[in-house]
């Protein structure tokens, strides 16, 4: 699945082609781009692989581009809000992060994006976390 980005460059995508991580330097902002089913491993992979990118760069500023997600488990869902999410925080320090969330086409999917969100707001963090239709609104935002 080709999916263009707007950004500075690719800074890695998996063996089995359905994630990716991009960096756009002049927003001090990252992206991942998460497509077709992904499993529990690759899902893992992407996430430990941004946290150490987004360190080494200090953003904290993200765009989580899930239009071309067609499934991801429960069991992925729980690993990003129990172990990623805590530990991004904790190894990326900010007085907030701001969260460009793209939702996916699949409704189904959507939802389950929706809990991740909503779970994420529960650990009471800063997080400012928008919804867009396109990756272009999304670094619009990021721009402000």
């Amino acid at each position: 699945m080709n999916v263009t980005a707007l950004t500075d460059h690719l800074v890695f995508e998996n063996a089995s082609g359905t994630a990716q991580i991009y960096l756009y330097h002049h927003l001090s902002c990252g992206q991942v781009t998460l497509l077709g089913d992904i499993s529990h491993e690759d899902y893992k992979e992407v996430f430990l692989k941004f946290i150490d990118v987004m360190e080494a760069h200090g953003y904290c500023d993200v765009i989580y581009d899930t239009s071309h997600l067609a499934q991801h488990s429960r069991r992925s869902r729980a690993w990003y809000l129990t172990h990623y999410l805590p530990q991004a925080v904790k190894r990326i320090k900010s007085d907030r992060y701001k969260i460009g969330v793209i939702a996916p086409n699949s409704l189904i999917q959507r939802v389950a994006v929706e809990f991740v969100v909503r779970g994420s707001k529960a650990l009471g963090k800063p997080f400012i976390i928008r919804y867009f239709d396109a990756l272009s609104e999304a670094t619009a935002w990021m721009e402000e």
